[in-house]
């Protein structure tokens, strides 16, 4: 009985390690992986959003990303709730990323106008492909991901995250302007104003 009993609490002390484990790895070892950070580059004249993975070099796979611009509508006879209208930007999928790389998953830049500012999507160097026109319904730039990454030959990390970009922050106030004032320095720089608005991250070994 006192053998059988010993093994029970053997059993359980492995499964609570196994667990503690898990829970480090979760929220202590994964805040570092495949973040993802807004740089303004002046020699090609554009934001860009990428998935960080210099100088840390891990191995990600699976990549897949949406950007999309959000809109609100407000309420109206006949729905008496705010509704979001989403305009799809840009989508991306890459098999695998090297050691020595990040990954854009959104390039842009800010153009002002008379009533608000152009948002023009372009290319990692700068090539506009679409613009869209930011009215005072424009509610946030909003940005998923979805990446797996691997670290020690061992532990594996499947990582989905959003962010936003809103239009308005209580820190910062008008964000949109920031974003041109950034522009306008014409010197290198990371944007700080970005907010982690959902995340799920699953580990296994």
């Amino acid at each position: 009985m006192q053998a059988y009993l010993l093994n029970i609490a053997g059993s359980v002390t492995a499964i609570g390690m196994l667990y503690g484990l898990y829970i480090l790895c979760a929220f202590l070892f994964s805040s570092d992986k495949a973040l993802l950070e807004m740089w303004w580059l002046p020699t090609f004249n554009c934001y860009r959003v990428v998935i960080r993975n210099i100088p840390r070099g891990y191995e990600i796979t699976d990549i897949r990303s949406n950007t999309w611009l959000r809109y609100t509508v407000p309420p109206s006879v006949g729905c008496s709730v705010h509704s979001f209208r989403d305009i799809n930007v840009v989508h991306n999928e890459r098999i695998m990323l090297s050691k020595s790389s990040d990954f854009p998953i959104a390039c842009f830049r800010l153009q002002p106008t008379n009533d608000g500012f152009e948002f023009i999507s372009t290319d990692k160097f700068g090539v506009e492909i679409s613009s869209y026109r930011l009215n005072q319904d424009f509610e946030n730039l909003s940005m998923e991901y979805s990446v797996r990454v691997q670290t020690w030959k061992l532990l594996k990390y499947e990582i989905d995250r959003t962010f936003v970009v809103p239009k308005c922050d209580k820190s910062v106030g008008r964000v949109l302007e920031a974003i041109v004032a950034m522009q306008e320095e014409g010197r290198e720089s990371r944007f700080p104003v970005m907010f982690r608005t959902a995340e799920v991250i699953r580990i296994s070994i």
